[in-house]
């Protein structure tokens, strides 16, 4: 019997328009294998250090890729990416009159988890496992205060962790901690 997925994203929207996303992806079976949190503050192990370099080597493979605010939690990440079309000449300064190949959201983000699982299995020497769950959160990010509130959400994480959602032992309705949504 093939059981049908539920299409999480907003119908109809094309995900390599340029924008900004603000993007959650965790880790399979919420597996914590990115690290500790310790006083507040996330201390990346090295399959931490894997998915955070991965993450930051996104603009070099996508160009119309910007990063902004970050986070690699012990079992999932948080990050703003930005979607543009055109992409400056850093000789000159000046903006390339040729827009650059648009990339959807979902193949970055698909990139992002194939590069880094690959990696991360690499170095805990286990084959045929998930890092990643199938899916991804996304939220469009459509004005200034959303962005600020969620820049301040991601740097903010670690010190929350005890009451995160995404925390194993805790359990809640998924979009109680999110206050941009109101």
């Amino acid at each position: 019997m093939h059981v049908r997925r539920k299409n999480i994203r907003l119908h109809g929207y094309d995900y390599s328009y340029p924008g900004i996303y603000f993007v959650t992806i965790c880790t399979a079976n919420r597996e914590r294998l990115f690290g500790t949190i310790h006083a507040g503050r996330m201390c990346l192990n090295d399959s931490g250090k894997i998915v955070s370099g991965t993450w930051k080597k996104l603009p070099q493979r996508f160009p119309c890729v910007a990063l902004d605010a970050f986070v690699v939690m012990p079992n999932h990440v948080h990050g703003i990416v930005l979607l543009h079309r055109r992409r400056s000449n850093t000789q000159t300064g000046a903006a390339s009159s040729a827009p650059t190949q648009p990339a959807a959201l979902g193949d970055i983000l698909r990139t992002f988890k194939s590069e880094s699982a690959i990696r991360v299995n690499a170095i805990l020497k286990r084959t045929a496992r998930p890092i990643w769950q199938r899916n991804y959160f996304e939220y469009i990010i459509r004005s200034t205060s959303s962005l600020d509130k969620i820049r301040l959400y991601i740097r903010d994480n670690p010190s929350h962790w005890d009451s995160d959602p995404d925390n194993t032992g805790i359990r809640r309705s998924s979009f109680d901690e999110f206050p941009w949504f109101s």
